[in-house]
């Protein structure tokens, strides 16, 4: 019985020696080609149920994309927890700012803090301006404006500029254990990513299977009049820029402009210059596409009064 024993307990260790080298080699070979996650490292869980997740505080890592490797970049952010440098508060006389608010396009997906369009967007209007970067990977219009009713407006901003593509439309992104013990076991662990990935996949294709072709505007549709409100008690202008023409999105765009945004369209800009313009196989403009975003919002700003 003793002999037998022994022999099971050897088995058994052989077994889980085998399953251990081959979740190593695994491990490794997946690192090689698999970006890392940054569910631990770049979210933190908000207080506020719409907003659901914010940008961690004090974050310093490199970003090599989500689903797709991507050239890596450095993301940073301050105390104030947005990307870039914190910003004095309150605005000191002689000050003016913008602030940019929107998903993963505004927060320079794939791009150096320096060559987002809301870095540059500050030297560009003068000496006197500076820029805070709120947005958000992840985040739909109506997370886009309520993240500047609860944190942006301590700024004092002269100019808010709201970037929008279709994706803006879609329910809040469910983050699930941000800041938890699962984000980081998916950050230190390349099988659990992919692992993490293909669930991700089988929600979203399963809430795609029960979506109507046509999207809910009038969740959008408020969160713009509800920025046009805000300008108007705080004092600041509002521009609207789409980052595709607004095709069938001409409700959204009718609503902006009757609550006081200037609006625009960048798709234009970027018609048949993919090459030039997109990171590849990712979507996201690349440093050249936000230098003509910016180009864009400069000349809408000039239409300012």
């Amino acid at each position: 019985m003793g002999v037998l024993s022994r022999v099971g307990r050897r088995e058994w260790l052989l077994l889980l020696g085998s399953v251990l080298l081959t979740l190593t080699v695994a491990e490794l070979v997946l690192r090689v080609g698999e970006p890392s996650a940054t569910y631990d490292l770049m979210y933190r869980p908000s207080d506020d149920p719409v907003l659901g997740v914010e940008l961690a505080q004090g974050a310093d890592f490199e970003f090599d994309g989500l689903d797709v490797l991507i050239p890596p970049t450095r993301i940073r952010t301050g105390a104030q927890g947005h990307r870039g440098p914190d910003v004095a508060i309150p605005k000191p006389p002689g000050r003016r700012r913008v602030v940019c608010i929107g998903d993963s396009m505004t927060f320079g997906w794939g791009v150096e803090h320096k060559d987002t369009f809301c870095a540059r967007l500050a030297p560009s209007l003068g000496p006197e301006w500076d820029a805070v970067n709120l947005g958000v990977p992840g985040y739909n219009t109506v997370q886009e404006v309520r993240m500047l009713e609860l944190r942006g407006l301590v700024y004092e901003p002269d100019l808010v500029v709201m970037l929008f593509n279709g994706s803006d439309l879609e329910p809040p992104i469910d983050h699930g254990d941000a800041g938890g013990t699962w984000a980081w076991l998916v950050d230190h662990s390349a099988i659990l990513r992919r692992v993490h990935r293909a669930f991700r996949g089988s929600e979203e294709d399963h809430t795609d299977a029960g979506r109507t072709a046509e999207p809910d505007f009038a969740p959008a549709v408020a969160a713009v009049a509800q920025l046009g409100k805000l300008g108007r008690e705080h004092g600041f202008d509002s521009i609207l820029l789409s980052f595709s023409d607004f095709g069938g999105r001409q409700a959204l765009k009718e609503a902006a402009q009757t609550a006081g945004l200037v609006t625009g369209e960048a798709g234009p800009d970027f018609a048949g210059r993919d090459a030039e313009l997109i990171i590849p196989g990712d979507g996201h403009p690349n440093a050249r596409g936000h230098e003509v975003i910016l180009a864009r919002l400069l000349a809408l700003v000039a239409t300012l009064d």
